[in-house]
C-alpha cells in the first residue's frame, strides 16, 4: 500500500530536510527504513515527497504480534492516526513581498485505493490542500526620555528568538530617524537586545521581550506583556 505526501512550497519558503517526523499512533518511524524523503525528480513544482513505499508492511512492523518477540501491547491496534511533521523557514524572498497576504505552501495525499492491486498499480489523490505563512516587519523608533523628545541615531540592536539571546536572528542600526526594523517576524516571542548606545547615552541594560500574537485573527505586538 503506496502513501505519500506531496508537498509545493512558495519560493521564499525553505524546506528543511532534516526535521521530517513520522508517527503512526505512538510510534516514530525510521528515515530510510519505513519512509523516505524525496526532493529531486518529482513532478513538476513540487518542493518535496514524504514516501512510505508499503505502509501496510510498516504497521505490520509495529503493530503485529503474531510472530515470537514482537511485542503484545501493540497486536490489533486500529484506528491510528498518521502524523508527518516537518518545519520550513522564510528565506530572502520574504522581504521582496513585504505587505502580501501571505505565503502560500500547498500539500495533497496519495495513497493505493485498489486492495486487489500488486502495489505498483492505481492510486487516488486528495486535493491540494493550502495553509499561509504570514510574515511581518518590525519597526522600532529609538528616542530619549526628556522633553523635548529626541530621535536617537546609532543606537545598535540585536533581535533574538531565545531567552538567553544566544543566537541573533537580525540586527539593525536606528537611521536619523531613530528608527530601526526587522523583517520576516513570524508570530511569537522576540527579544530585542540593545547592543550599543547613541553617544551620549546609556543602553538599555536588559532584553525587552517582543510578543506578536494573533488574537481573533488580528495580530498584535506586545512589549514585555504589556
Amino acid at each position: 500500500y503506496y502513501y505519500a505526501v506531496h508537498d509545493k512550497m512558495n519560493s521564499a519558503l525553505t524546506f528543511v530536510p532534516d526535521s521530517v517526523k513520522v508517527k503512526i499512533g505512538s510510534m516514530t518511524l525510521q528515515k530510510d527504513t519505513d519512509y523516505r524523503v524525496v526532493t529531486e525528480g518529482i513532478d513538476d513544482g513540487e518542493t518535496f515527497q514524504i514516501q512510505i513505499m508499503d505502509l501496510k508492511a510498516v504497521i505490520n512492523r509495529y503493530y503485529y504480534s503474531g510472530e515470537a518477540g514482537n511485542k503484545p501491547e501493540t497486536e490489533k491496534v486500529y484506528g491510528q492516526k498518521i502524523l508527518i511533521e516537518y518545519d520550513a523557514v522564510l528565506n530572502e524572498d520574504a522581504q521582496l513581498d513585504t505587505g502580501r497576504p501571505g505565503f502560500e505552501n500547498d500539500v495533497k495525499l496519495e495513497y493505493s485505493n485498489n486492495p486487489d492491486a500488486d502495489g505498483a498499480g492505481q492510486t487516488g489523490e486528495t486535493p491540494w490542500d493550502t495553509v499561509v505563512c504570514f510574515t511581518f516587519r518590525m519597526d522600532g523608533i529609538k528616542v530619549n526620555d526628556q522633553v523635548p523628545e529626541r530621535k536617537l541615531e546609532g543606537a545598535k540592536f540585536k533581535l533574538y528568538s531565545d531567552k538567553d539571546c544566544t543566537d541573533p536572528i537580525g540586527k539593525g542600526t536606528t537611521d536619523k530617524e531613530g528608527r530601526v526594523n526587522f523583517d520576516r517576524i513570524v508570530a511569537g516571542e522576540y527579544y530585542l537586545l540593545e547592543t550599543k548606545a547613541p553617544a551620549g547615552y546609556r543602553k538599555i541594560e536588559a532584553p525587552l521581550k517582543v510578543s506578536l500574537r494573533s488574537e481573533d485573527g488580528k495580530f498584535s505586538f506586545y512589549i514585555n506583556d504589556e
